[in-house]
């Protein structure tokens, strides 16, 4: 298991992969002007990742997830589903931002297009860039469903702490 100071490393690590993911794409948007609605739900995509990512990264800095008395409350289970799907978006952003250095050629401005001799050399891989939005989706339903089971963690332990301090206040 990951200690926490290396998960919330990752989830910097992410953070940054998908903003400059969505940065690349907005540029690609001129040079392949039939993928535009492609490049818009990646972008889309991209920035609700980093958003996820950033509210998890929170989460974690507020209650960690390694405390000793946390085994008991379920968290090795919630450390185990962290790491699980934060190695799936590493992986899906790094499929990404390949597929965006094979797209995206060197000079490339946002403003300026390619040429015609640059787009027949320059393949927009419609098929490609699908899936793998689609797999960003499958991601980001994921981190949306782990918000939920941080929320759910966070807020049990916290009453069940609370609960114990109680019952310590009647005991004297």
């Amino acid at each position: 298991m990951a200690d926490p100071l290396s998960i919330i490393g990752s989830i910097v690590g992410m953070t940054a992969a998908c903003v400059q993911s969505a940065k690349a794409l907005h540029k690609l948007r001129g040079a392949y002007l039939d993928a535009d609605l492609t490049v818009s739900a990646i972008c889309c995509e991209c920035t609700i990742m980093s958003a996820s990512l950033s509210k998890i990264q929170a989460k974690l800095l507020t209650r960690s997830i390694t405390d000793d008395g946390d085994e008991g409350n379920g968290g090795m289970a919630v450390r185990s589903t962290l790491e699980t799907a934060l190695t799936g978006c590493l992986v899906i952003v790094s499929v990404l931002e390949r597929e965006i250095g094979l797209l995206c050629p060197p000079g490339l401005s946002g403003t300026g297009g390619l040429d015609w001799v640059a787009r027949v050399k320059m393949m927009w891989k419609e098929d490609v860039m699908k899936e793998l939005l689609g797999h960003l989706r499958g991601q980001q339903t994921g981190l949306a469903l782990l918000l939920q089971l941080l929320d759910m963690w966070v807020n049990e332990t916290s009453g069940i702490q609370s609960g114990i301090g109680a019952f310590k206040l009647w005991e004297y």
